[in-house]
């Protein structure tokens, strides 16, 4: 018997865990790979012994809990995976993680991982569309997956797994509302009676708000700040939930012709809009079409300003402002420095969309924080070295790069060695001349890429072990198989042609950036700050750039008393408890996984009570709810062998069918043959097949038994939760084992008229 195994792996003290390990036979697949904002290498432990064993990778939202963890476990080339991810949530993750990369690098020594990284980590990805079908196999084991959509973050999925004829969905962090760019996920849709439905309860004691009434309450608080000259601070995300917030307030500023600055301070802000003006096929269709016609592209903002650093947002002028800024948690970035700045303003408002989970979370914390309470900030940012500092920084990249500086200058001595047998008699003095040009223009390279041919191509670690008369003679051939013409009088050295920057349309693009330098002022944040005015006057007079200077981060006090007023609203985008109740239902599963840990005690209440409430419900379907699974806690359902049968056609041609809901339902009794397993026939007990019919079907309410008695002319009110029709008739639900419907009273023409309206209500079968 085959099994399905789920384990969370992640160890982090967050509402969910964020890795899970899915085990299906001798198939191990990865399901997720996040990390917290706080970027623990301890946290990694568990899911890096686990690494080996997994044969592959799905992500199922574009953000640092569900892929963070990506650059720091494949971005380093020590092992690879096959990750499959939606092609919107391929560039949305890329951008999330640069934002969370240059941003925590320009305030902190952040090591978790690099540009290199995030970029290495992606490339290697398999992008799908929404129900795009994908296969692979594992071991001889076919595995078929298929991404619908999930309605939380921009090409955000539910995975439908397909393995041994069982279906496995992994649904966590989905949503089922329809908003402005995005669908509500549809998962009743996608399977029915699956195997496993991995679900999170993350969110089981949220009750979600009317959309209208929330966003009236949002923009409110938001024009009533600007209004009284006060400053708006909205900590977003940098590619995911922001996007909903964008449309929102560019709908409001341009419907109500609002005069105030509206900014969005990210320093990849402009690169996701233009990411996200070229994926409108993965949102909401209503998003561009509107009465059948076609509109402008949601993305083309006329009233949003993007802004990559605080120096762009203080050109904006002076006024009040609202700015969405990132990092949401408030760790670091734009919407840290603003807080620092705007937090004592009593004025100022800070308007938290969701509340960011963390273990040391600023925004969770602000959250809770009352007016005049001390907030406690530190800020960071990264200066250039001076003095001594920089003297023992240049010394220790010195002693680094004394290896390569040895190699160039034992090829202009070995030079002079390989071109004894030209003619020319000063083939050896122009060699050495050439060579000594070569070594000083390629000098800046070799301290960050390492040795560069001739032909710039790298070359192997271990040329450096040739000998003088072997390295000269290499270098004098100019590139691998091509020998020296006979009379030639010196080496002939490549020009390497500059290809022409070209756009779109093939046209050579011609146009110059300028770009405007602006000091950083202390307290203002500037991911690029650090670098040196000798830079970048360099940089300006066409030089060929070096390494940056040497730079360390400086941190200050920046604890204030907080009098600005500090307002939640749950734009979190997912499912609250009472619809995943509802849902989880409707999808029916034969094993439930709940995944999720509520931090608090009505959390843990919540999530209890969710759970109790599900088994009742599933009960009925012989269905097992588990959890909610904590990290390490192993779930291990057995599996019986599924079997696929088909019917004989005498079988089929005896069955009566009974139209209910646009679908055919028919009584079966048949048992598998004798002679073929696969093939059911029909069965010979007569007896018992006379006592198969009369189900009722459906689930009526008495207000619908109400009208349809008053469209039969026959009266009947309310009163004390029973229907009381004309004469002593009583209609009264029951509950229990046999809950339904009951009709009381005495055995007359008028209760078998009310009988026949209520089983026109049923479908009968």
């Amino acid at each position: 018997m085959q099994r399905i195994s789920l384990q969370p792996c992640f160890t982090a003290c967050g509402e969910t865990p964020l890795a899970h390990i899915l085990r299906l036979g001798d198939v191990t697949l990865l399901l997720d790979a996040g990390w917290t904002t706080e970027y623990l290498e301890e946290d990694l432990a568990e899911l890096r012994s686990a690494l080996p064993s997994i044969d592959a990778v799905l992500v199922s939202h574009a953000d640092v809990a569900h892929l963070g963890a990506l650059p720091a476990l494949l971005g380093q080339g020590d092992r690879t995976l096959p990750v499959y991810i939606t092609g919107a949530a391929h560039k949305m993750g890329q951008m999330e993680l640069y934002e969370e990369c240059l941003v925590r690098s320009g305030c902190s020594e952040f090591t978790a991982f690099s540009l290199d990284h995030i970029d290495a980590a992606f490339d290697g990805m398999t992008t799908l569309n929404y129900l795009q079908h994908c296969s692979f196999v594992v071991r001889d084991t076919p595995v078929r997956i298929v991404p619908h959509p999930a309605g939380h973050r921009l090409g955000g999925a539910i995975w439908h797994i397909q393995w041994s004829n069982e279906d496995i969905v992994y649904a966590v962090g989905f949503n089922h509302r329809k908003e402005r760019h995005l669908a509500g996920a549809q998962l009743p849709g996608i399977v029915s009676r699956p195997a496993l439905l991995i679900v999170d309860g993350a969110n089981a004691a949220v009750t979600a708000a009317p959309s209208a009434t929330q966003n009236a309450d949002f923009l409110e608080a938001v024009v009533a700040t600007l209004r009284s000259e006060g400053n708006v601070l909205i900590p977003v995300d940098a590619a995911g939930r922001v996007l909903e917030l964008l449309l929102l307030l560019e709908h409001h500023w341009a419907q109500h012709h609002l005069p105030y600055s509206l900014a969005w301070l990210s320093s990849m802000g402009a690169s996701t809009l233009e990411f996200a003006k070229t994926q409108t096929e993965w949102m909401s269709e209503s998003l561009c079409w509107h009465g059948g016609r076609l509109q402008d592209n949601p993305y083309l903002l006329r009233h949003v300003r993007p802004c990559a650093d605080a120096a762009a947002l203080a050109r904006m002028g002076p006024g009040p402002k609202a700015v969405l800024a990132s990092l949401g948690d408030l760790g670091a970035g734009g919407a840290r420095e603003l807080l620092a700045a705007w937090g004592a303003a009593e004025r100022s408002t800070v308007v938290l969309p969701w509340v960011a989970a963390g273990r040391r979370s600023l925004a969770r914390a602000l959250a809770r924080a009352g007016r005049g309470e001390l907030v406690r900030l530190v800020l960071g940012r990264r200066v250039p070295l001076e003095g001594e500092e920089l003297a023992a920084a240049l010394a220790a990249a010195a002693g680094e790069a004394g290896e390569d500086v040895v190699e160039d200058a034992t090829l202009a001595e070995a030079l002079p060695e390989a071109n004894e047998g030209f003619e020319a008699p000063d083939a050896a003095a122009q060699a050495l001349e050439l060579a000594a040009d070569f070594t000083a223009e390629q000098q800046p390279q070799r301290a960050n890429t390492g040795t560069i041919g001739v032909a710039g191509a790298p070359e192997q670690a271990q040329q450096r072990t040739e000998g003088a008369g072997a390295l000269a003679a290499r270098h004098a051939c100019l590139v691998d198989g091509f020998a020296v013409p006979e009379g030639c009088c010196s080496p002939m050295f490549p020009f390497p042609e500059k290809p022409e920057a070209r756009d779109a349309y093939g046209t050579i693009d011609t146009s110059v950036v300028f770009e405007e330098d602006v000091a950083s002022g202390p307290g203002t944040w500037d991911p690029g700050a650090g670098v040196a005015p000798a830079a970048a006057d360099a940089g300006a007079e066409g030089a060929a750039p070096g390494p940056p200077p040497p730079t360390k981060v400086v941190e200050e006090d920046a604890s204030f008393n907080l009098r600005a007023l500090v307002l939640a609203f749950d734009y979190e985008g997912l499912v609250d408890g009472r619809s995943l109740r509802t849902i989880v239902g409707q999808v029916a599963p034969r094993h439930c996984a709940l995944l999720g840990r509520a931090q608090t005690e009505s959390g843990r209440q919540a999530l209890e009570t969710l759970k109790r409430q599900m088994v009742d419900d599933l009960a009925p379907l012989h269905g097992k709810i588990h959890g909610p699974l904590s990290p390490g806690e192993n779930l291990d359902i057995p599996c019986a062998p599924s079997v696929r049968v088909e019917m004989e056609g005498r079988l089929v041609a005896s069955l009566e069918t009974h139209a209910v809901s646009g679908c055919k339902l028919a009584w079966l009794r048949a048992r598998r043959s004798a002679a073929d397993p696969g093939l059911l026939e029909p069965a010979e007990d007569e007896a018992q097949h006379a006592t198969l019919g009369g189900v009722f079907i459906g689930d009526v309410k008495l207000s619908e038994v109400r009208k349809a008695l008053l469209k039969a002319s026959i009266p009947a009110e309310f009163s004390g939760g029973a229907l009381y029709c004309e004469g002593p008739l009583v209609i009264r639900r029951s509950e229990g084992e046999g809950a339904g419907l009951s009709l009381e009273g005495p055995l007359s023409e008028q209760y078998h008229r009310v009988q026949q309206v209520i089983y026109a209500q049923y479908h009968v079968c």
